[in-house]
């Protein structure tokens, strides 16, 4: 490249830098902290921030603070279900296949709590209560019979029971074309660990 093909792309970058600096000024600070941070920031930080601004605003269009809650809800109660059915379990390979499955709810819960605080929303989990009563359910139905099938059983209601809420969320984010790909993700997640535990009736 000579010298002035590179002098000229120098200053139509610089140029550019300052066509993006003057529009982001026009744009007035909210806050004293964003006041702070607009006098020391660079063009390119001042990009960025821009930038993940307009990404989350959009993320706020796909999927309200509720129906994320809803998301999250289904997925703790998935996580608590397997951890309580667990320590009922005698059988190796059933629990192994329990174990494995509050991994993947695990994973997916921390999933949604990382997209919850992209969007600055507030995501309440499972209240002691609600546990306990989970205990207690679990506890009086295993009394009794406390084999893999009666297990399966348990978790089978209570998976259903997610693909139920979770479909109808899905389709009213569709209807409202919006959508969630957490959603998905955890519908498909239950979907796969119903057929599992049909296995052990």
């Amino acid at each position: 490249m000579s010298d002035n093909s590179k002098q000229s792309e120098d200053k139509m970058n610089a140029k550019q830098s300052e066509s993006f600096c003057a529009c982001a000024e026009k744009a007035q600070p909210e806050t004293t902290e964003q006041q702070a941070e607009c006098t020391t920031a660079t063009c390119a930080e001042k990009r960025e921030r821009l930038l993940r601004q307009t990404e989350t605003e959009c993320d706020r269009d796909k999927i309200s603070e509720a129906d994320l809650q809803e998301v999250y809800r289904n997925a703790c109660v998935g996580k608590e279900s397997v951890e309580i059915l667990k320590s009922f379990s005698q059988n190796k390979s059933f629990r192994n296949l329990l174990i494995r499955q509050y991994k993947e709810y695990s994973s997916i819960a921390k999933e949604i709590e990382l997209y919850a605080n992209q969007l600055s929303y507030n995501l309440e989990k499972t209240s002691i209560f609600a546990k306990g009563m989970m205990y207690f359910t679990t506890t009086v139905n295993t009394l009794k019979d406390k084999s893999d099938s009666k297990l399966s059983e348990i978790m089978m209601q209570g998976i259903n029971m997610g693909i139920i809420s979770l479909t109808k969320l899905t389709n009213k984010l569709s209807e409202e074309n919006r959508s969630c790909v957490l959603a998905n993700n955890l519908l498909d997640l239950l979907d796969k660990n119903l057929e599992e535990m049909k296995l052990f009736l």
